[in-house]
C-alpha cells in the first residue's frame, strides 16, 4: 500500500492556514496542504515532519502534528494520513499572507477566503475536519474510504 501524509498548519488562533499551489504530480495548479509520500522506513508522521521541512523550510517535530483522519481508497492500494498543527508566530510569520500565484510557495490563507480558491479535491472537507480536530483535541481521528 502506498502511504502519504497531508498536513494543514494553522496559526495558533486557527484563522489562517498554510497552503501551497502544487506544480507537480497530483493536483497541479490547485491549492492544497503540504505533504507527500512516506518512505519505506518512516511513518506517515515522520514523513509529515520531513515534508514540512522540505516544502516550507521550517522545522517541526512529531509533537506539533495531530492526526485528524485517514483516507483510504476502496481497494486499499493507498492511504493518506491527514495531520493538523497549530504553529506559533515564530514559525508562521515567515510566510506571506498575500496569495501569490507562484507554484510551491507556501502562503498563509485566511479561512474565510477558502471558498473562492481553486482547491484540490477533498481539500476543503479535509481542512475543516482537521480544523475541528484541533479545536476538539479529545475527538478521535476519523477514517474515510473514497470510492
Amino acid at each position: 500500500m502506498n502511504r502519504y501524509c497531508l498536513g494543514f498548519a494553522f496559526t495558533t488562533d486557527t484563522d489562517y492556514v498554510l497552503l501551497l499551489k502544487k506544480s507537480r504530480t497530483l493536483h497541479v495548479g490547485l491549492w492544497n496542504g503540504l505533504g507527500g509520500k512516506a518512505e519505506d522506513n518512516e511513518t506517515t508522521l515522520d514523513a509529515m515532519v520531513r515534508e514540512f521541512q522540505e516544502e516550507a523550510n521550517e522545522q517541526t517535530t512529531p509533537a506539533h502534528w495531530e492526526l485528524a483522519c485517514s483516507l483510504f481508497d476502496h481497494n486499499h492500494t493507498w492511504m493518506v494520513d491527514v495531520y493538523g498543527a497549530q504553529l506559533g508566530y515564530q514559525v508562521m510569520s515567515n510566510f506571506s499572507t498575500v496569495q501569490v500565484d507562484v507554484p510551491d510557495v507556501p502562503c498563509l490563507i485566511p479561512l474565510f477566503r477558502l471558498p473562492r480558491m481553486y482547491l484540490a479535491p477533498h481539500t476543503n472537507g479535509l481542512l475543516f475536519l482537521t480544523h475541528e480536530k484541533l479545536q476538539n483535541p479529545k475527538k478521535l481521528p476519523v477514517q474515510l474510504i473514497e470510492g
